[in-house]
């Protein structure tokens, strides 16, 4: 038998947020996050309690549109790192754009998204990414359309055939919307459309599309 508890402590210390996953009652199964949060910046640092711990650090700043982000995590026991990345973007009213580098600098991936009209209507998007390793690059271009305060349709495709479309009809205004969706391809895609994949992260990170 296992027991898991979160304790979530609001400015332990000022602009902080301190969060505490214990589980009972193996006591090395637990996780201590820390959070900072200011103006223009950001930052979490989090540790297992375990002997060797995996070590997680991540941090936005920013201000006026533009924001640079890093995150890197690091095995205490195999002595190295288990990820590390780094996103720069700049937001606008009217579009939004990404240069990420993940998968410990493995992934580039360079993305832009357009509204074409103030009330976020009618947007476009496109992303590249190329994969260092294997050499190549995938092309995913991308519309969302809003019908009305209840109904939104959203489409892509990228260079391997893949089309993927989702119909969201939302229950009330601005709520978790239900709707139905389909894959089409050369191979069809597995499971949901990857959880309304990020074409564009926040932040130098993704707008959710």
């Amino acid at each position: 038998m296992q027991i898991s508890a979160t304790y979530t402590v609001f400015n332990s210390l000022r602009s902080t947020k301190l969060i505490h996953l214990v589980r009972l009652p193996c006591i090395f199964g637990g996780k201590i996050q820390q959070q900072h949060f200011y103006e223009n910046a950001n930052f979490a640092f989090s540790f297992e309690t375990s002997p060797y711990p995996l070590l997680e650090f991540s941090g936005t700043l920013g201000g006026q549109g533009v924001a640079f982000g890093a995150e890197v995590g690091y095995d205490t026991y195999d002595r190295e790192f288990t990820e590390y990345g780094a996103r720069f973007g700049v937001t606008k009213p009217e579009y939004h754009a990404a240069l990420i580098l993940a998968d410990k600098g493995d992934t580039i991936k360079m993305s832009g998204l357009y509204h074409f009209n103030e009330n976020q209507t009618t947007t476009v998007a496109a992303e590249l990414t190329r994969k260092l390793s294997t050499n190549k690059n995938t092309h995913t271009v991308g519309g969302l359309y809003k019908i009305d305060d209840w109904t939104i349709v959203k489409a892509r495709l990228n260079n391997r055939g893949k089309l993927a479309t989702v119909l969201q009809l939302e229950v009330k205004p601005k709520s978790l919307g239900r709707g139905g969706g389909g894959d089409h391809g050369t191979r069809a895609l597995a499971g949901r459309w990857e959880n309304s994949r990020s074409m564009l992260h926040e932040q130098g990170g993704s707008v959710a599309f």
